[in-house]
């Protein structure tokens, strides 16, 4: 059995079915769907790398008690806001061996211009950061920024 459609006013059967529209009709909707994509380009565009927007500088490091405290800054040098800057900190002997690693976190947004302060909190239970000839390398590890 072979399916038919055939023409309401004449009764002629129809052979062939376009079902698109007219060009006019489509430059109507580009702009409706270009709209729509607007949102999703904000979102994964590229805003920036916190790795050269962000700089740190420590201010300060002193012993107390049996922890060691680092205390910076965290200045923002781009265009992007930065939030939730987690920033590391490697310790070094004087023959530049690894030692110790320690993370902290600034929850402020740092604006572009601007600066945040930082402490972190490392416990020293063995005594081996109070040693003078101790480095101490301090990065940016990750930061993140608002999708629009």
């Amino acid at each position: 059995m072979k399916a038919t459609i055939k023409c309401s006013n004449c009764g002629a059967e129809i052979t062939n079915l376009n079902f698109s529209w007219p060009k006019k009709q489509w430059l109507f909707i580009l702009p409706i769907v270009l709209i729509g994509f607007l949102p999703m380009w904000q979102l994964y565009k590229p805003k920036g790398d916190f790795r050269k927007d962000l700089q740190i500088k420590i201010l300060e490091k002193r012993q107390v008690d049996k922890t060691y405290e680092i205390l910076g800054t965290v200045e923002n040098r781009g265009k992007t806001n930065w939030k939730s800057t987690n920033i590391d900190c490697l310790f070094f002997d004087g023959k530049g061996t690894f030692i110790d690693k320690t993370s902290g976190r600034v929850d402020a947004v740092v604006m572009p211009g601007g600066k945040e302060y930082f402490k972190i909190t490392v416990k020293d239970t063995d005594g081996k950061l109070s040693s003078p000839d101790i480095k101490l390398e301090a990065k940016v590890a990750d930061a993140y920024s608002n999708p629009f």
